[in-house]
């Protein structure tokens, strides 16, 4: 890849700031703003920025871009308007946005901004016009012709959506309201540009990523201004921090720039209703891009008949979701997660998830909490609760949602599944179970396997299950011609009542 020459400055900048003296956080926060490097951040930092809507700032694009493009152009400004200087200042300016789109990896949101900046230099060295529509479809024109697998990438979407709403939307919705109070000005123009980005990429988002930031606006507004003063501070930070006095305040006021950023994003993250659970379909989708733009056709180009075609799609939208509301509610679903030891189910009954772990230790564990937020996010689940196995009693009857847990059987109104384990391995053929789940069970003696699996519908080998254990079950399973799903081989197990 061309990308590839850059790499020796990057392993260099990325060694310049080991040696800055920055803490942890705030150096692992300066990699992803200005290399797009983010697997220093840990994951809090990213859950935090998620949640408030600012996801995108550590995403190396076109806000980073046009910051550089801004400082540079004013940096070069007082050598004139002659054509040498313009000549001049065209050719470093254009060297430098594909040195950063280089040092960055080139994603293809840099690629997008680096070409539409590029197509301004060009036109400003020409003294040629510009349009910001013409510009971002030649930039994404340009883009598919080298890469054509680009168009299937959520992030090559997403980049040219927000760009796109704010080309369209950005000035006629901030003519709405002129602030008197710059400041005033300053938070409303931040806020369009937020919300002008959000209306083209919001339908994309819910679909693929099944949720949405509630507190966005306002995070952004803080977020993005300091950003603004985080780019070039840590810009200027890489190349001076090595002089006496100078680094030591670049150091001192980046630190404290980026703890505050740091803290912001984690105060909105953790407001109520953050980042609720929000699940779309692909028709859903499109339909919301029929509403938005149908809207903006009644409204900014006075197209007639759009006010209908709005309403229609706010009814298909409500109806919709009515329906598949409906049909959740008559649903259940049980997950065996793909956990490396041990044994985590799920069952989602309607808008609630019920989870079980074979320990409490494996409640703790910070991968199985962001899998069950996935996993949450995922159904529209309102409620979840936890459990262990091992903390209820084996002799009493334990409820969850219109569930019941007793003597190692989950029973539901459509599913029947049976837990064994070292403690609850005795022979269970007469009756029938929907699932039966082997979990830590060290062994099985003579032709226990083929007593513990009859009657079962379905076979389900957890990843903590030693490998003899596995080999008797598999082949007690083969006997009877009982489907055996082995989670250590085939990942996470899911059955759906009633069936898709």
């Amino acid at each position: 890849h061309w990308t590839d020459i850059f790499r020796t400055a990057r392993e260099g900048i990325g060694a310049w700031l080991n040696d800055s003296g920055l803490p942890l956080r705030e150096r692992a926060l300066v990699k992803a703003l200005v290399l797009g490097q983010r697997d220093e951040l840990d994951s809090g930092q990213k859950d935090d920025f998620a949640r408030s809507g600012t996801i995108h700032v550590l995403a190396v694009s076109g806000m980073h871009v046009g910051l550089i493009f801004a400082v540079l152009s004013s940096l070069f400004g007082w050598w004139g308007k002659g054509s040498g200087a313009r000549w001049v200042r065209g050719i470093l300016l254009l060297l430098a946005l594909w040195s950063y789109a280089g040092l960055t990896g080139g994603s293809p949101s840099v690629l997008r901004a680096t070409i539409m900046f590029s197509l301004f230099t060009l036109a400003g060295m020409a003294r040629q016009r510009t349009d910001h529509l013409n510009s971002l479809f030649a930039a994404a024109l340009v883009l598919l012709v080298l890469d054509p697998s680009m168009l299937r990438q959520a992030g090559f979407q997403l980049s040219f959506l927000a760009v796109l709403g704010i080309i369209q939307f950005h000035a006629p919705i901030e003519r709405l309201w002129v602030p008197v109070n710059k400041w005033v000005q300053r938070a409303w123009s931040l806020a369009v540009l937020s919300f002008s980005a959000q209306l083209l990429t919001a339908p994309l988002s819910l679909y693929v990523f099944k949720a949405f930031p509630i507190w966005f606006l306002p995070a952004n507004i803080v977020v993005v201004t300091a950003i603004g003063f985080a780019v070039p501070g840590a810009v200027a930070l890489i190349l001076l921090y090595r002089i006496p006095l100078l680094g030591d305040a670049l150091i001192w006021a980046m630190t404290l720039l980026l703890k505050a950023v740091g803290a912001v994003t984690s105060c909105f993250a953790s407001l109520p209703f953050a980042y609720p659970a929000v699940r779309i379909g692909f028709s859903d989708m499109v339909l919301l891009y029929v509403l938005v733009l149908a809207v903006a056709a009644r409204w900014h180009w006075r197209w007639r008949g759009m006010r209908w075609a709005a309403g229609l799609a706010s009814i298909a939208i409500l109806l919709g979701w009515g329906l598949r509301a409906r049909t959740a509610m008559d649903k259940e679903t049980l997950v065996v997660y793909d956990q490396r030891d041990g044994m985590v189910a799920s069952l989602a009954q309607g808008r609630s998830l019920t989870v079980l772990a074979s320990a409490d230790s494996l409640l703790n564990d910070p991968w199985l909490t962001r899998k069950l937020e996935k996993h949450q996010r995922a159904i529209g689940a309102t409620s979840t609760v936890l459990g262990s196995i091992t903390a209820l009693s084996p002799d009493s009857a334990t409820a969850f949602h219109g569930s019941v847990l007793m003597a190692g059987r989950w029973r539901s109104p459509l599913l029947d599944v049976r837990f064994i384990n070292a403690s609850n391995n005795e022979g269970g053929g007469s009756s029938e179970h929907a699932v039966v789940v082997f979990h830590d069970l060290p062994w099985i003696e003579g032709s226990g396997a083929e007593e513990l699996v009859a009657g079962a519908k379905q076979v389900v080998i957890a990843a903590g299950v030693k490998w003899r254990v596995r080999n008797s079950i598999r082949e007690a399973c083969a006997t009877y011609g009982i489907p055996c799903h082995v989670i250590r081989e085939q990942g996470a197990f899911i059955l759906h009542r009633p069936s898709d």
